[in-house]
């Protein structure tokens, strides 16, 4: 029953997103034009981080709505927030729709310590995440070399990722490799 709940709250709250995003966008663009900052709409990701009803989302989501809203870069944490694949999804999505919306752009996110993400959680993130996070934190996520990947895959565009944590995952010996790699191709990057 609360899938069901939860599965309609997700697909209202998607419309919502899609409809709110050509306005937003061709507004921000007005400010941009007139040389005002934009004001920073955050509602699709505190819808899907409620939506979630977890505690850690929780207080990440009321963070985000008492915060001062104009800027151009936010930091995600939600770190041990007990995150499904589900949770993944929307709330990737929020950024997605976020950041294409052109308000405000995400600078950091670290989902640590969520186990559940594994490779299909990696996936999702790698189709939707921006390209111009700087920071990522994924330890501990039961990620697998499917998984490891696809974001390798999502790297090789990400040319602003300074800093990528993927420590104590499944991990092959020669995927650690691999991705180690890609971080010693870019300058001033930390991979661990």
């Amino acid at each position: 029953m609360a899938n069901l709940i939860r599965r309609r709250v997700l697909k209202a709250w998607v419309a919502s997103v899609l409809l709110s995003c050509v306005p937003l966008n061709l507004m921000a663009q007005e400010k941009r034009a007139a040389g005002e900052k934009p004001e920073m709409n955050m509602e699709p990701l505190i819808s899907a981080l409620q939506a979630t009803n977890k505690p850690v989302c929780m207080k990440v989501a009321d963070a985000l709505s008492t915060q001062n809203q104009e800027g151009t870069s936010y930091d995600l944490h939600l770190r041990s927030a007990d995150l499904n694949l589900e949770d993944v999804t929307a709330i990737v999505k929020a950024i997605h729709a976020i950041d294409e919306s052109g308000n405000a752009k995400l600078r950091s996110l670290s989902m640590s310590y969520n186990g559940n993400i594994g490779d299909e959680g990696m996936t999702i993130l790698a189709k939707y995440l921006p390209r111009s996070v700087q920071e990522i934190g994924l330890v501990r996520c039961n990620i697998g070399d499917k998984g490891a990947q696809a974001l390798i895959s999502w790297m090789a565009d990400a040319n602003a990722l300074g800093m990528l944590c993927v420590e104590e995952n499944a991990f092959s010996s020669a995927m650690k490799i691999q991705i180690k790699q890609e971080g010693k191709g870019r300058r001033m990057m930390l991979v661990v």
